[in-house]
């Protein structure tokens, strides 16, 4: 049985657009207040913290300023079963379970200040995955 506990990754607010007029690259939003970690599927984060600067100016959000959702009580668990038919063959039989609890696992947010998914949560990691083999050895 393996059990997986990790933070989520850090990212960066972007602005679509050349607010700065500077030709394109990334360019980012102004933090204006606490970067509250809601966990809700809708509204991941305090996305009223974010707020555009005037025109010609960059934001003054720093890199991986938020982040992610994290992975939490992920279990693999794995059972095999090695039965003996005469005295040189062997049959297995197994079964591995990925995600065995069916756990929620989120993984990307919307980034793009303005966007209709900003602050969202807009993609999960797998679900349950169970895998069954049999193996004849001779």
């Amino acid at each position: 049985m393996i059990m997986t506990f990790a933070s989520g990754f850090p990212f960066t607010v972007t602005v679509s657009g050349d607010r700065a007029g500077v030709g394109g690259g990334t360019q980012r939003p102004n933090v204006t207040g606490p970067l509250n970690i809601t966990g809700n599927v809708f509204g991941y984060f305090n996305t009223s913290a974010f707020a555009l600067g005037p025109l010609g100016t960059f934001g003054n959000e720093g890199s991986n300023v938020v982040r992610g959702p994290g992975i939490s009580n992920d279990v693999t668990f794995n059972l095999f079963r090695n039965f003996r038919m005469g005295e040189h063959a062997q049959f297995r039989l197994g079964g591995e379970f990925f995600n065995i609890f069916n756990h929620a696992n989120f993984s990307t947010v919307g980034a793009v200040y303005g966007s209709p998914t900003f602050g969202n949560v807009t993609a999960a990691l797998d679900p349950r995955h169970i895998q069954l083999s049999a193996k004849l050895t001779f």
